[in-house]
């Protein structure tokens, strides 16, 4: 009854394979073929005939001719021994990748090939290693500024910040997430083109190092934002997509780095194995590689991996969402001390393997803290009911932006603010200025 019951958990792919090797080879041939004992493939023939796959007096000719066939009573026109047994390996091999789909399909996580191969279709994986020349060496014709390196994340797209539950610092949900995105790359633009001496550059690295969606990732969220996981992703990749269309057409090449963060994950506790393949955020850098691939303004670095290894002029960077970095602080260092620890981690982890870097870049925390051996990313969503209940100091929506010199690394630190604090923006979420200023 147990092994009659197993039959109806089989799909008809699986038993018609089962039925084409018994018509072929007969039952007995076939079962031994396909590795299942005889008992087994007689109950799948049964409920292949009552799934209507195959006729019963069918089945019972295959086998008649299978037998008389073995004792040499007919023979095939045109049968060889040779043909026969190819055909064995071939059912076999077929019965082997059926098994190996199914198991794969039971699987809870998708692996890396199976994304390439299965979701990305033919995309071309050789783009993503890509390092542009403009990032190694300088032109001897003309003078530059340097590069500039630009830093997204921790937008959260999705998440909604209620004005009366953060003192009226604040306010955030989808029409504001856009208008923030489009004064970020305006006022990006405008500090690079308008506010430099000699703003000649070779283009322009972008950054997006996670938490670009907010990802309903525990119960809070799920009840709270706005919108649900599947639109807001369709949302962050197509402004991201224009948003890259206008800084390559300011500064003539791009080249995106993409790496996963902590919120927008597809399961309940982020993994160490296929973190970026259970992530929406590496899943839209991959749509905006693939969508990019045939530009020749752009190129793209989204590793497998947790970390990305990003050389300007010789300068070696290491960009990290830094979740990982590590947790605790106090209230006079704030997130300094697990944030200097954990970099002190990675250095002597990546000395062993002959990759040091020289200035770690990390997002998560929601504080921009520019340095020249750390450089830490504000955020997009700004001052959240989280961080006020936490006593986490006030700061406005900004994200990092500097200029990698390629004589003197790392100059012209800017915050690019996204909302006009001195204009009393803050203000109209319903604090008044005295009450911000007390906040800041």
């Amino acid at each position: 009854m147990v092994t009659n019951m197993a039959q109806y958990k089989l799909s008809n792919a699986l038993l018609q394979t089962a039925v084409d090797a018994a018509l072929k080879l007969g039952q007995v041939e076939a079962a031994r073929a396909t590795g299942v004992n005889q008992r087994t493939f007689r109950d799948r023939m049964a409920e292949a005939v009552k799934r209507g796959l195959v006729k019963k007096k069918d089945l019972e000719a295959a086998t008649q001719r299978a037998g008389e066939i073995k004792k040499g009573m007919i023979i095939e026109p045109g049968f060889k021994i040779e043909d026969s047994a190819g055909r064995i390996l071939q059912l076999q091999d077929t019965i082997s990748d059926l098994r190996a789909r199914l198991r794969d399909q039971q699987r809870e996580g998708l692996d890396e090939q199976y994304i390439k191969e299965k979701i990305l279709g033919l995309f071309d994986d050789s783009k993503l290693v890509d390092v542009p020349p403009w990032t190694m060496t300088v032109k001897k014709t003309g003078r530059t500024v340097g590069i500039p390196i630009t830093v997204w994340s921790d937008w959260h797209c999705g998440e909604k910040v209620f004005p009366s539950q953060v003192n009226g610092v604040n306010k955030y949900d989808m029409t504001i997430f856009r208008e923030r995105v489009r004064r970020l790359v305006e006022r990006t633009i405008d500090l690079l083109k308008n506010h430099m001496v000699n703003p000649n550059y070779p283009g322009i690295i972008v950054a997006l190092i996670g938490d670009l969606v907010s990802g309903g990732i525990h119960d809070e969220l799920m009840a709270t934002d706005q919108v649900t996981i599947m639109p807001v992703v369709l949302e962050v990749f197509g402004i991201v997509k224009w948003a890259l269309n206008q800084l390559a057409e300011a500064f003539g090449h791009v080249w995106l780095i993409g790496l996963s963060g902590n919120h927008g994950r597809a399961t309940k506790k982020i993994w160490a194995k296929h973190r970026n393949f259970t992530s929406f955020d590496w899943l839209i850098c991959k749509f905006l590689a693939e969508y990019f691939q045939n530009d020749p303004r752009f190129s793209f670095m989204v590793p497998d991996g947790l970390d990305a290894r990003v050389v300007v002029y010789g300068h070696p960077y290491l960009f990290t969402h830094g979740d990982r970095l590590g947790r605790g602080g106090d209230g006079i260092i704030g997130s300094a001390g697990p944030i200097i620890r954990g970099t002190v981690r990675k250095q002597a982890r990546d000395s062993q393997i002959n990759q040091d870097f020289k200035t770690l870049v990390h997002g998560h925390y929601h504080q921009y803290d520019p340095g020249m051996r750390i450089v830490g990313n504000g955020s997009l969503i700004g001052y959240s009911e989280y961080a006020y209940v936490e006593g986490f100091p006030f700061e406005v929506p900004q994200q990092a932006l500097w200029i990698h010199h390629p004589e003197r690394g790392l100059t012209f630190h800017m915050g690019v603010q996204v909302e006009d604090v001195d204009a009393g923006v803050v203000g109209k979420y319903g604090a008044s200025p005295v009450e911000f200023g007390r906040m800041a």
